[in-house]
């Protein structure tokens, strides 16, 4: 987990109206600091703004991941998400050409899977849908992509 302003003034996201004093060279110098293989490790990225507002406990949070990690025991995996491997996944060829995961990098493309197992197993769910992996995309593919152009 990392925090980190794309811009010194602290406001600019990709995708929103840059409206800060520094000229776009400045920003673009400060972006380009966190961008690359050093970014390209994290799984996901999430812009924070100013008016989100997250309404949820930590004890929320707390039993939530505790429900998931006997889900997981229950279905007899012995691996955490963070520690799967492509193969682990078990996702056809056709789920890959659905949903274009072959032309993301190596890199990119586990990420996406670990968070879509994530979010299957929030849904208590055996298998990996459609619906996972589109909305592990936005939170692993799309906010690089953002960024990228943000950067050139």
């Amino acid at each position: 987990i990392a925090t980190t302003n794309l811009c010194r003034c602290g406001d600019w996201t990709p995708g929103t109206q840059r409206n800060c004093h520094y000229s776009m060279t400045q920003c673009l110098s400060t972006l380009r600091k966190v961008t690359g293989p050093f970014l390209d490790r994290f799984q996901t990225l999430f812009f924070m703004k100013k008016s989100n507002v997250l309404d949820v406990s930590t004890e929320e949070i707390l039993r939530q991941v505790l429900a998931i990690f006997e889900f997981q025991k229950q279905q007899g995996r012995g691996l955490r998400n963070s520690q799967m491997r492509d193969a682990d996944f078990g996702i056809s060829a056709e789920m890959n050409l659905l949903h274009s995961l072959e032309e993301l990098s190596p890199r990119r493309r586990l990420s996406t899977l670990r968070v879509a197992r994530s979010l299957a197993d929030l849904d208590f769910s055996e298998r990996i849908t459609s619906q996972h992996i589109e909305r592990a995309r936005a939170w692993a593919v799309q906010p690089f992509l953002d960024l990228q152009k943000g950067s050139s």
